[in-house]
């Protein structure tokens, strides 16, 4: 028998041999029959002939009466059929008996078969037993030859090495907006299902990668053949060529390349790291990892000789599953503390020569208000505009304008103030207004109320006193 056909099962080769036995009998017994009928008929035509046509000749011949001669030529028929029948019982016989040796023989083949296979497999499971005690993975596969061959099985590490060298997943899913670059790391990965046709083995698999800004999983559909079956297999063959994976690689080992990826979702694991439009010495946002979002509070000073100039503004962010994006920044919000206004004040204008006094006392630092005392020398004839008092002021911060550009700080706003107070003549009332200049001088337009006297007769009348010019400190 050759080695590629089936083998007989020895359960049923005995019956089929005793089977081949009886039918070999009865073949034999119908051609026993068979001849004997054939014979009786050709040695009745033969006596008939013998006795029409020369039944003087056959009397000579044989010494026997006509009828004698038929007699013995039947009788040498039937010795004829008799002897054909026992030599076509002992062909049977002898078929049999090979049937039933064959069967024999079969029987002790599988047999023996059965105890070659144990053997190996106890070889196979100590094999595996000391690869796994190494730490390797390898697998023993059947063939139904009857032999083995030795083959690494596709492994969670194929798939690790074949995602490694794809650009396209190693690069990442995210944009590197307000971020550093970073390499990325593959986190994790795992064979989900495995089929295998026209000699490829197709892999899913879920895996994950992460760079220290973002992690990304995903589900990703692989091809693999061995590295000797590459010619056969020329789509994977041009991925592993522009990949450079198959390079210094056995003939056995699993190369492969990326059909698909999908189901890619990406997270932020930390917060944005710059913003061109912002100071970056500054820069720290807060990250809050739940919501995806990252906050920033921009925060500036202008130190001014009389205040120091705060100015807030909250810029957020948030990441949109592919990229940083600037969600908005809120209005500035400006702090103002006011210093260094109390203080003696000397007149540095024409207009301001009028006041002996002038003075800055009580500066509130957050609320912008002061005290401005004042104290006018007289002057005139009769000396009755001397005058002094107090006059409560409150500062106001507002933008400059062309109109007062000449007063604009170097916070670009303009610092003024106005008050009303008392007065020591006239109807006892005094009010100011003017504007913080630059350089420790103020301006200032002040109105007092003072008494007037009669020149020789006559009564005092109320009058008011007003004055402007420039001060400085």
């Amino acid at each position: 028998m050759s080695a590629g056909a089936p083998q007989a099962n020895v359960s049923t080769a005995l019956p089929r041999a005793e089977e081949a036995c009886a039918a070999a009998g009865a073949l034999f017994a119908e051609a026993q029959r068979l001849e004997r009928e054939a014979a009786c008929c050709e040695a009745a035509s033969r006596a008939a002939a013998h006795a029409d046509v020369v039944p003087a000749q056959a009397t000579v011949r044989l010494g026997l009466a006509p009828d004698e001669e038929a007699t013995a030529l039947i009788a040498a028929e039937a010795a004829g059929a008799t002897e054909r029948y026992s030599t076509g019982m002992q062909r049977a016989r002898t078929r049999a008996a090979d049937e039933v040796m064959a069967s024999e023989q079969r029987r002790a083949e599988l047999a023996e078969r059965k105890r070659a296979r144990g053997r190996r497999l106890r070889i196979a499971a100590a094999v595996c037993l000391a690869l796994a005690g190494a730490g390797a993975v390898a697998g023993v596969a059947w063939v139904q030859t009857g032999g083995f061959t030795a083959s690494s099985q596709l492994a969670t590490a194929d798939v690790e090495r074949l995602i490694n060298s794809d650009a396209d997943i190693m690069d990442g899913f995210a944009k590197n907006d307000y971020v550093e670059a970073l390499p990325y790391r593959l986190v994790s990965a795992t064979i989900e299902r495995t089929s295998e046709e026209d000699g490829v083995t197709r892999v899913e698999a879920s895996a994950s990668i992460a760079n220290g800004r973002f992690e990304s999983s995903f589900t990703c559909v692989l091809e693999f053949v061995r590295a000797g079956e590459l010619g056969e297999h020329p789509l994977i063959a041009d991925s592993v060529e522009a990949s450079g994976a198959g390079a210094d690689v056995s003939a056995s080992a699993w190369v492969g390349r990326v059909v698909e990826v999908r189901n890619v979702r990406t997270v932020a694991v930390a917060g944005i790291d710059y913003d061109d439009e912002l100071d970056g010495a500054s820069f720290s946002p807060s990250f809050d990892r739940e919501h995806q979002t990252c906050t920033f509070v921009d925060e500036s000073t202008v130190d001014l000789w009389f205040a120091t100039v705060g100015e807030k503004r909250t810029v957020s962010y948030r990441f949109d599953g592919e990229r940083w994006v600037k969600a908005g920044a809120g209005d500035p919000v400006q702090t103002v503390t006011y210093r260094g206004l109390n203080g003696f004040y000397q007149p540095d204008s024409s207009g301001a020569q009028a006041f002996e006094t002038l003075r800055i006392e009580d500066l509130d630092a957050e609320a912008g208000t002061f005290t401005l005392v004042y104290d006018k020398r007289a002057t005139g004839l009769l000396g009755d505009d001397a005058v002094s008092g107090t006059i409560s002021c409150a500062i106001t911060r507002e933008e400059a304008t062309p109109s007062v550009a000449d007063a604009e700080q170097e916070d670009g706003a303009v610092y003024t103030f106005e008050g009303m107070g008392t007065s020591s003549g006239g109807d006892g009332a005094a009010s100011v207004s003017g504007v913080i200049g630059a350089d420790y001088t103020i301006e200032l337009d002040l109105a007092a109320d003072y008494t007037r006297k009669p020149f020789l007769i006559g009564a005092e009348t109320p009058d008011t006193l007003e004055v402007s010019g420039t001060f400085v400190k």
